[in-house]
This record gives structure tokens, C-alpha cells and sequence, in this order.
């Protein structure tokens, strides 16, 4: 799930802190998104949020990407200027809302099942500079059907962790960071993969929902996360 922090331009008209959640109901199943999902292997839900929780979230990137740069092992490099840093979800302030927006659990509840689990909360940012990554897994008969998307801050994507993706050139002077929620069908284990944990204060004050799909110990002191989510191929480009 990538809720979309950067420019351009904010829309007219947004003032909510989430647009159109009405929209989603608890039990009702999003056919178009899984429609695009299952095609496509990504949907989006446009205008999901508004730019002044955006904003918000762009402050919390900003200062967990500093204190990430400050330690060893706390960003990971994806390319020439670009990084990626997993965060606790105390970090972020937007976390409850964007693990309870009705969207995001409908299409959850629709792919992965009602016990899917919330393994992953991170963040990719690429800044001035940062090139064209190769595809993943490197195969470029591909490029020729690639389909470019042009998300907005505010909107929410999902993508099928089998689609092949890459990451775009970054021409302008700012950064454009895109906030990264990884969920996960129960038993195929990827949470061993992460080091996503919550205080004990911090579990206490989440939602039921919440709780029920976050599958990560509760601590009474967090620990800086150390990266370790690296993909082979994703720093070429240096040259």
C-alpha cells in the first residue's frame, strides 16, 4: 500500500482528513480495485487522504529518514540518491488511519483473507538525482507493456508483490517520498523478514482492528530498526 507524499500540486476542494471512506463499508468487497489488482497487479484508490495529512506524514518521513542516516544500517541505498528506511509504526502519526481507511481493509480482507497481517510499515525516497531503476528481477521484455501511473498526494496504491515495478527518475528539485505498508496472507511468513514493533502504551491505545492484524512483538523500549531489506539489482544505475 503506497500512499503518495510527494508533489505535484495539491487538489481543490480537500479539507477531510480522509475523502470518501462512506464509499467502503466493512463488507463490501471493492470489485473494480481487485479487478485492476488481478490484470494489472496494481489498483489505487484516488484522493484516499487529504494533502494536510499528507503533509503530516511527510514530516514524520523527514525526521525518521534523518535519524536513519544518523546510525549505521539505518537506510538501506536503492539506487544513486534514492533510500529506503522500515519504521515502527509509532513513528508515523497517520499509522491508525491509514491501516483503518475502509479501502485499505477491504482490499486486505478481499486478497489476503480476514486474518491478514500488517508486517511491513517503511517508507522509499528518491531524491533530486535519483535515477531510473532496472526493472526487478531484471527482465526487460517487459518494459515494452509497462504501464505508467501518475499517483497524486493523497491517493493510496496497492500492488500484488509479484508484480515487476521499478522505480522512476526523479527530475525535480524536491524529494517526492512514498510511504510503504507491506500486508501479508496469514502463514506466508514474511514478518520474520521485518523488525516492526510497538510499545506496550502504544498497543494499548490501538484499535481493536488494528490490533488484530498486527502481528509484532510489544516492547516495553523500541529499538532502532537495522536494514536489512535489500533487493539484488536495485543500486545499478550508479555509473
Amino acid at each position: 500500500m503506497r500512499p503518495h507524499s510527494g508533489p505535484p500540486a495539491p487538489r481543490a476542494g480537500q479539507s477531510d482528513t480522509r475523502v470518501g471512506t462512506d464509499r467502503f463499508p466493512d463488507d463490501d468487497v471493492p470489485v473494480e480495485a481487485l479487478g485492476d489488482l488481478y490484470r494489472d497487479g496494481i489498483t489505487a484508490c484516488p484522493g484516499a487522504f487529504s494533502v494536510d495529512w499528507v503533509d503530516q506524514v511527510g514530516e514524520d518521513i523527514d525526521a525518521a529518514f534523518r535519524e536513519a542516516r544518523s546510525r549505521p544500517d539505518g537506510a538501506v541505498g536503492r539506487g544513486p540518491e534514492r533510500w529506503y528506511v522500515e519504521i515502527h509504526p509509532e513513528q508515523l502519526r497517520g499509522f491508525v488511519d491509514l491501516v483503518t481507511h475502509p479501502w485499505v481493509v477491504a482490499v486486505c480482507r478481499a486478497v489476503l483473507g480476514p486474518d491478514y497481517e500488517i508486517v511491513e510499515l517503511g517508507f522509499d525516497i528518491p531524491f533530486p538525482g535519483a535515477a531510473m531503476q532496472p526493472w526487478h528481477r531484471d527482465f526487460p521484455r517487459y518494459e515494452r507493456r509497462a504501464v505508467r501511473k501518475y499517483p497524486r498526494r493523497g491517493d493510496i496504491s496497492a500492488r500484488s508483490a509479484l508484480t515487476i515495478h521499478r522505480g522512476t527518475p526523479n527530475v525535480s528539485s524536491l524529494a517526492r517520498p512514498v510511504l510503504v505498508l507491506g500486508v501479508d496472507a496469514p502463514g506466508a511468513g514474511n514478518a520474520s523478514h521485518h523488525d516492526m514493533a510497538v510499545t506496550r502504551g502504544y498497543w494499548a491505545s490501538l484499535p481493536e482492528l488494528v490490533r488484530a492484524h498486527l502481528p509484532c512483538p510489544v516492547v516495553d523500549t523500541l529499538v532502532p530498526i537495522r536494514q536489512k531489506h535489500t533487493i539484488e539489482g536495485l543500486v545499478m544505475g550508479a555509473e
